[in-house]
């Protein structure tokens, strides 16, 4: 994948502290094409702001889905963009518009398999306005669907893509999360993580249980101002491609234990500002990945008592309840959310969820926990916390939350999570209960190769959820 500069205007992930007044990530974008095949943002932070446009700055990953029957259909991913025109109509023709100043296919993507990931560098422009736009194509290079919407570029001063980058940035560190996220190419087994900036602290967990990461660097991947001339299978190889194309490397991060269908892996990563990213991934469950259709959910999240103290260690534990309501399952991933909805949490204030994640068929109901955390670094007072469960609804991804007060009336003299014990690399880690009863669909056993049944979980696991149509996404990208 080829790496485009200014594809922040991408970043419109719908998400929302309440269903009834979630702000849809297709309000941001006109659209053209297949009015059936959706193309959702899966970044939590980044959202048109109410002047209409895009806010982003640093450099990042973006992540995106294509939802609807024609999904599986979707063989390439190129990306446009030039300077913000007003008046232009961009479904007029065949192909983009000129008169928008646009860089056709900048980027492209020609690998579903492995999801659909942009590392992109918004220093390499001078701050403003911007529009851009991304199709996607069949395997006869037809395009099915077209969207394009407004940006900013925010970076602070400078005469230099590096003095522009030195800058505090906005933008959380969203990670690539392998497997889970794709499909695995290398051949490789454990997790593999990369982010498209500096971090500052960074977590993993599997099932439930810390993993010891280790840091190296990502691929070699595009960072500079040329046009993509690969979007063609006659270019896409010969030295015209690769002509003054500028490299660099992100941050990546491994661990070498077992991995298999079924587990839930959670990433936790702090850039340098202070950008938290969280991210849950369950690796098999057919609604994640570059392509998949799905249903919408009816749930309830019950918590009898939402208001309760830490004792002596810090601790405060919530118990819950997950309800389905209707024919249609849930998946959902659980957060703890600040008291405005954001990631970053009070200064001492962590929490440890069981499950990180629920797969739920139509009219289940399963138990949980919440556990808050005071370390020694919190202060004395009251809390307000919200319990989230991100899912999906149609071609949203929307938040249903609960309010929760913690109460911490004194310091603790230990730090809970520094007692964490790190999850074997050499031995398959037990897996999370997140459903009611067991897990449909195979699992692949310690002594099997987790390349050997990465792709298709079994038809009455699929009708469990309501989905038509579901591949398991394993794997590292390619650069």
């Amino acid at each position: 994948m080829r790496t485009p500069l200014i594809s922040i205007a991408l970043l419109a992930a719908a998400w929302s502290l309440a269903p009834a007044t979630a702000q849809s990530s297709q309000d941001m974008f006109s659209k053209c094409g297949d009015p059936d095949l959706t193309l959702v943002f899966m970044n939590p932070d980044l959202r048109a702001k109410e002047d209409g446009y895009v806010h982003a700055s640093g450099t990042f990953f973006i992540q995106f889905q294509a939802r609807g029957e024609r999904a599986f259909d979707i063989e390439s991913l190129k990306f446009s963009f030039g300077a913000e025109a007003n008046g232009i109509s961009h479904c007029d023709g065949p192909e983009w518009v000129s008169e928008a100043m646009f860089l056709k296919n900048f980027r492209a993507d020609y690998e579903p398999r492995d999801g659909f990931f942009v590392p992109i560098n918004t220093c390499n422009v001078p701050n403003g306005t911007y529009i851009a736009g991304i199709s996607v194509y069949d395997k006869d290079l037809k395009e099915l669907v077209r969207y394009w919407t407004k940006a900013k570029v925010d970076n602070g001063p400078g005469n230099s893509k590096a003095e522009r980058c030195e800058n505090p940035d906005t933008t959380a560190p969203w990670p690539m999360l392998l497997p889970g996220d794709g499909e695995r190419l290398d051949g490789r087994q454990g997790l593999y993580i990369e982010v498209g900036e500096e971090l500052s602290a960074i977590e993993a967990w599997v099932n439930g249980l810390k993993v010891q990461l280790t840091e190296g660097l990502g691929p070699e991947r595009d960072d500079d101002m040329i046009v993509d001339l690969g979007y063609h299978p006659l270019l896409r190889d010969s030295g015209l491609t690769q002509a003054q194309i500028e490299k660099r490397q992100y941050p990546a991060y491994t661990w070498d234990g077992t991995v298999r269908n079924g587990d839930v892996v959670k990433v936790r990563a702090v850039d340098r500002w202070g950008n938290v990213a969280e991210k849950i991934v369950h690796v098999g469950d057919p609604t994640i990945g570059g392509r998949a259709t799905l249903a919408a959910p009816d749930f309830e999240l019950r918590v009898p008592e939402t208001d309760k103290t830490a004792n002596a260690d810090g601790i405060a534990v919530y118990n819950v309840t997950y309800i389905t309501k209707s024919d249609e399952g849930l998946h959902a991933d659980l957060y703890i959310r600040n008291e405005e909805g954001g990631a970053v949490l009070p200064k001492g204030i962590t929490y440890r969820l069981s499950p990180n994640h629920v797969m739920m068929g139509g009219n289940e109901d399963l138990d949980g926990a919440i556990t808050l955390i005071a370390t020694p670094d919190a202060k004395i007072g009251t809390y307000r916390i919200l319990f989230a469960a991100n899912y999906l609804a149609g071609v949203e991804r929307l938040e249903k939350v609960v309010p929760l007060t913690f109460r911490v009336d004194s310091i603790p003299g230990s730090d809970y999570t520094q007692n964490e014990t790190f999850a074997s690399d050499v031995q398959a880690i037990p897996q999370e209960r997140v459903r009611d009863g067991s897990l449909d669909g195979e699992r692949v056993t310690p002594a099997e190769d987790p390349q050997d049944k990465k792709r298709t979980p079994t038809p009455l696991f699929l009708a469990l959820v309501g989905l038509a149509a579901a591949a398991s996404m394993l794997g590292r990208r390619r650069p």
